[in-house]
């Protein structure tokens, strides 16, 4: 043991840690079997080996089969971790000839917690040629307008809802199928919130057909299947003629909502009438208009002779580079990791009308101030085509109180007016009209006795 320790801590280079420098590399895969495009499979199970172990239990899911997605499929694969090797077998067996193909998702990882984040795509047949037909499209959140990241894509035949295409989209929506045969399918997309790859209530999903001769597109907007129709939430006053009314669910954009469906009583019963329904934009272009009119009456610049100097004055002033800060630091290069490389590839955006859960209401008249009001929506439908009516009490605001005066602040003195001016009393004589006597007045005799 003595004459092994110095050779040891010889091997080690100076200032390196124990064992070498520290691994930031994550897994690779090194071979699958069967290989990719392999025809005429007969392996019960397809095997991923990588250059060292993998994590049983990976970060980015909670399970090994979860990063998984084997296509088409009979019902949940099994896969077995086998150190430096993930093996995948469907819940049956695999069918003869039909073409599968199995995605092994970002986040294998290894025992030092360093995560794959490319995904990785194998296909193979057990009958004598591949399938090259390919179904791709986007889910979107159609409540929201953005796409439905990592939602659970399910495609299967009308007369076989048993045997299912399934993929999982990425975090831009898009999703893809490959490998089935042609004919006509229905394809279903979860908003999968608790990533059970399955239907759970409140979930945003929907479906839709399509026949399929080689390759097809589709777009798929998942919303919460309610049967009940939108009411009302809130009432918000925007200002003195207009109501901001917000809907627990969506509306049917496909039904255009009126001014008609709405009244609104006060207590003494006296109807307001809705004269529109302004739409956001509407709302906040008179905003601005108001805004910009505002700062233009207040903005006048002393000297200017017109509006257009003023104009060129505002220019200048805009223009004067104003003084620099040398104590802000400069952003200096990041160091380690190198950054993750941006997608430029901008999102897909939706082609169908988005629908609305706030509604904007244009009344004919003033509202009261500390005035309670009820407003009624008439025939509100929600994305399934369901009516429904419901009341809102609102209380308008009290109007602002006068701002208080301080009592310990000195009075100014009122300034005295002509009128008072002329109340004065006479002043007393001085000068030379103060040595002249003013004769007494004169007395009654003395009585005599």
């Amino acid at each position: 043991m003595l004459v092994i320790l110095p050779v040891a801590a010889a091997c080690a280079s100076p200032g390196m840690p124990p064992g070498g420098p520290e691994d930031h590399a994550p897994p690779m895969l090194v071979s699958v079997s069967p290989d990719t495009n392999a025809t005429n499979v007969k392996a019960k199970a397809v095997t991923f080996r990588f250059n060292e172990v993998v994590s049983e239990r990976p970060g980015a899911a909670s399970s090994l089969d979860k990063l998984v997605v084997l296509s088409p499929s009979d019902g949940a694969a099994r896969v077995r971790w086998r150190r430096s090797a993930i093996q995948v077998r469907p819940r049956h067996s695999f069918r003869p000839n039909t073409t599968y193909t199995i995605t092994l998702l970002p986040g294998i990882a290894d025992l030092r917690g360093n995560i794959h984040t490319t995904p990785f795509t194998t296909t193979f047949s057990t009958g004598p040629e591949l399938s090259r037909t390919r179904l791709s499209g986007v889910v979107f959140d159609w409540v929201s307008g953005k796409p439905a990241a990592r939602a659970f894509v399910q495609a299967h035949q009308r007369t076989d809802t048993t045997f299912t295409w399934i993929a999982q989209a990425d975090s831009a929506g898009r999703f893809e199928l490959r490998s089935f045969p042609s004919g006509s399918y229905l394809v279903r997309a979860i908003v999968d919130a608790n990533d059970n790859r399955g239907l759970d209530p409140r979930e945003a999903w929907d479906s839709v057909g399509v026949a399929v001769a080689d390759s097809a597109r589709v777009e798929i907007y998942a919303f919460v299947h309610d049967t009940i129709g939108p009411r009302i939430n809130t009432v918000t006053v925007a200002d003195s003629v207009t109501l901001q009314v917000e809907f627990d669910k969506a509306i049917d954009p496909k039904v255009p909502v009126t001014p008609a469906q709405f009244v609104m009583l006060a207590t003494d019963s006296t109807t307001t009438a809705i004269v529109s329904l302004p739409s956001d934009s509407t709302i906040s272009d008179e905003r601005s208009a108001r805004e910009r009119a505002r700062s233009d009456s207040g903005s006048a610049v002393p000297g200017a002779k017109d509006s257009a100097q003023a104009d060129s004055v505002r220019r200048a002033r805009a223009a004067r580079p104003g003084p620099t800060d040398s104590r802000v630091p400069l952003p200096r290069p990041a160091r380690g990791r190198a950054a993750a490389p941006v997608d430029t590839v901008p999102l897909p955006k939706p082609t169908r009308p988005l629908p609305k859960t706030r509604l904007n209401l244009r009344l004919a008249k003033l509202l009261k101030p500390a005035t309670t009001y009820r407003l009624r929506a008439t025939d509100i439908r929600g994305l399934l085509g369901n009516a429904r009516t419901s009341d809102k009490l609102f209380t308008t605001p009290k109007p602002p109180e006068p701002a208080p005066t301080d009592s310990t602040r000195p009075t100014t003195p009122r300034p005295r007016s002509s009128a008072d001016s002329l109340r004065r009393t006479p002043a007393r004589p001085t000068g030379i009209d103060s040595l002249r006597r003013v004769p007494p007045a004169p007395q009654a005799p003395p009585v005599k006795p």
